[in-house]
């Protein structure tokens, strides 16, 4: 089975180096079909999950031979952009120094460390280009919640105990403990409940995107029933930190359209969201094991009762701890990163514990220098977003498409905040959030394509920013006077 993985993997790799964007669908299969596949093999190699970067890695070096011209529009419309990247550079290479310096091996170790930062920045790029066209992002849109929603099909089985290959964690049962009660928590097909949990997410909002932007009542209708689909699934996951998905993206819609002025968009998004959430409720609710089915829904409704809490312990409990166990330095890049246990290099982490929030991971491999270095970071990432914002109109398509997907990255945003062995353990997780990243800075060639487009439909030439010299009378004789004239 593996080596069947592989193959496929080598052939659509070398397929993505000849034709980047239809790669894009076959990553997207590849990233669903690997779990499964994991599973039903001997060993469960961790091999199979990081190798499913590759076609990635050849996308990006595909875009880049095929549209090397407007790849570099992105560091030259956005010097933000650049000032992220070098910022991010200056906290990662001292601690990745640190790491080499204090381990044996330790450059193995900076090397993991460093590919879960500035692997998923190639997404960026992918991202950039792909907005050629609203419909190129919407098709992406469609086929990744097309496969996925397919792939939830997984997850009642196995709450409902059908005998199905692949079904269920990878060498451990997944359970959570709250109260007096033991409840399993659900991952299908995929390979931990976070991995289902965040898929669900994201299928549910992008079903709201698409929705928003489908033309017939048909269509709408079905990216509303996926919607619920997918919402179950999210609630069977079990994981706060996944469910909460949704509201994030929800109050991120809505303050963001009303800065805009887009709120028609934000009352039909946040009706959907809202629809979803009740009824899958209210389907576990009523399922033939009302009390396992009311486990689910009362532990989400924890997110509302227990949210500031566990957001007090994580950001600032964990922190404190993080900071008096590896100082102000850190312990070096690599040391919390999710995988590293497989180089066999002991680290002074394994002694102290495991960060599981983003924060106190960045505050372990990067200490407090590399963490100022990447709040910096942020701040130029989120100035590079806001100007592309306001490089739309807001009532023209791609805006509300952009919102959409700025949304969906707050979300992810968090979510990381919470628990990042998601994306620092699968850099393929994370690619597909900077490739939304990328979409956003790239949606103003969708508005400037869709202005010259209409420009020419009237047989006009499209005005520029700024006037001529001919418009402003430069270099032309005046008029004579009337009787000076013939």
């Amino acid at each position: 089975m593996a080596t069947i993985y592989y193959g496929a993997v080598l052939l659509v790799s070398m397929y993505c180096l000849a034709d980047w964007r239809r790669g894009l669908y076959l990553c997207l299969i590849i990233d669903a079909i690997r779990d499964p596949l994991r599973k039903m093999t001997e060993g469960h190699p961790v091999a199979m999950t990081v190798i499913g970067v590759a076609p990635w890695g050849a996308i990006f070096l595909g875009a880049l031979i095929k549209e090397r011209a407007a790849a570099a529009g992105l560091w030259r419309r956005y010097p933000m952009v650049r000032n992220m990247v070098y910022c991010l550079l200056c906290a990662l290479v001292p601690a990745g120094v640190l790491a080499s310096i204090l381990y044996r091996s330790g450059y193995l170790l900076a090397a993991v460390g460093s590919a879960s930062y500035l692997v998923p920045l190639l997404g960026m790029t992918v991202g950039y280009l792909l907005a050629r066209s609203e419909k190129d992002v919407l098709s992406l849109l469609r086929f990744y919640v097309l496969v996925n929603a397919i792939m939830l099909i997984s997850v009642p089985l196995e709450y409902l105990k059908f005998d199905v290959p692949a079904l269920g964690g990878i060498d451990v049962v997944w359970v959570r403990y709250h109260g007096n009660s033991v409840v399993a928590l659900m991952c299908g097909w995929y390979r931990s409940p976070d991995v289902m949990g965040m898929h669900a997410a994201h299928v549910l909002l992008f079903s709201g995107i698409l929705l928003l932007r489908s033309a017939t009542p048909t269509t709408r209708t079905a990216y509303g029933l996926i919607g619920l689909w997918s919402t179950v699934g999210l609630l069977l996951c079990g994981r706060r930190k996944m469910i909460g998905m949704p509201i994030i993206f929800v109050v991120t819609y809505v303050l963001l359209c009303q800065w805009r002025g887009i709120s028609k968009a934000s009352g039909k998004l946040v009706g959907l969201v809202c629809v979803c959430l009740i009824l899958a409720t209210g389907l576990l609710m009523t399922q033939e094991e009302a009390e396992q089915g009311n486990e689910y829904t009362d532990y989400a409704m924890t997110l509302v009762t227990e949210s500031s809490e566990r957001a007090n312990k994580t950001f600032i409990g964990h922190t404190a701890t993080t900071l008096r166990q590896a100082g102000i330095l850190g312990n070096g890049l690599g040391s919390a990163t999710q995988g590293r246990h497989y180089l066999g290099i002991k680290t002074t982490a394994d002694a102290r514990g495991w960060q599981e929030d983003g924060l106190s991971r960045l505050f372990a491999e990067l200490g407090i220098p590399g963490v100022i270095f990447v709040v910096v970071a942020g701040v130029q990432a989120l100035l590079s977003l806001v100007y592309a914002l306001k490089l739309i109109p807001p009532h023209h398509p791609a805006q509300t498409l952009q919102i959409g997907l700025l949304g969906t990255i707050a979300a992810d945003l968090v979510s990381y905040m919470f628990s990042h062995q998601l994306f620092s353990g699968d850099p393929a997780s994370a690619i597909l959030v900077t490739v939304m990243f990328g979409a956003v800075l790239g949606a103003p060639r969708i508005y400037a394509q869709s202005m010259q487009q209409a420009a020419a439909a009237r047989n006009v030439r499209p005005r520029s920013r700024f006037p001529s010299a001919a418009s402003r009378g430069l270099g032309q004789r005046p008029p004579l006077p009337e009787g000076r004239r013939g």
